[in-house]
């Protein structure tokens, strides 16, 4: 019987074809992953921070939120810098009235509400903060250096504002004292901004012989700050 060969290159081509039909089973995955509502494949989720969602009941759970946040254990001292994720001070009025200083610097920061019962310090450091207003200041009778500068949104400076003498709930009988030479720090742009309202006469900031509470240079003079001046 004949037996008919086949041709070199048709049988170069069966195993060519051959190999390259293993190679590429080898070379593909399968890959089965289950469907996940709402959320992108290869994505990750991640992890809620309750701190950035939670309006703390007290100060001293905001500090236990913050490990980087400091406080002497009254309270004398209270220091919180560059959480921008905080944007609610805590619903508890802060617990101490005659504080060495209340540094809250950088957050996002809008009301500070709590702060009214705030009497005297030697230092009150707002900087670089979300607030629109001084109204929980009302009662503030004297510190040695207040900033409330890097605060955009601070159209209202009127809680700076003497209270005439009469005591009336949440505001100050008397004046608001600078022991410092230059120690109150304000935008210089402030009196620009719409709806500013200054401190209002006839207020002790805003006698002719107090000018020099205000920094001024880079910073808002008595003239910038107050409605008029006395």
């Amino acid at each position: 019987m004949n037996i008919k060969k086949r041709s070199k290159p048709i049988l170069a081509v069966m195993l060519a074809t051959s190999m390259l039909t293993a190679a590429t089973a080898q070379a593909i995955e399968y890959k089965f992953v289950m469907p996940v509502s709402g959320m992108e494949l290869g994505a990750e989720e991640a992890p809620e921070d309750p701190a950035s969602n939670e309006q703390a009941a007290t100060w001293a759970e905001l500090l236990s939120q913050y490990p980087e946040a400091f406080s002497e254990p009254d309270f004398s001292e209270f220091d919180l810098r560059n959480e921008d994720k905080i944007t609610l001070l805590p619903i508890e009025d802060y617990p101490n009235s005659e504080p060495h200083g209340v540094f809250i610097i950088n957050t996002s920061v809008s009301d500070i509400s709590s702060l009214n019962t705030i009497r005297t310090a030697d230092e009150m450091n707002l900087t670089d903060n979300k607030i629109q207003n001084v109204d929980s200041l009302a009662l503030l009778e004297r510190l040695f250096i207040l900033r409330l500068d890097s605060n955009p949104n601070l159209n209202d400076l009127s809680g700076l504002s003497d209270g005439g003498g009469f005591a009336s709930p949440g505001v100050r009988t008397g004046a608001l004292t600078i022991h410092k030479t230059g120690g109150l720090y304000i935008d210089k742009d402030i009196s620009t901004r719409t709806g500013f309202v200054g401190i209002s006469g006839p207020s002790h900031l805003c006698f002719e012989g107090y000018s020099d509470f205000f920094a001024g240079g880079s910073y808002a003079t008595q003239e910038e700050a107050c409605e008029t001046t006395w």
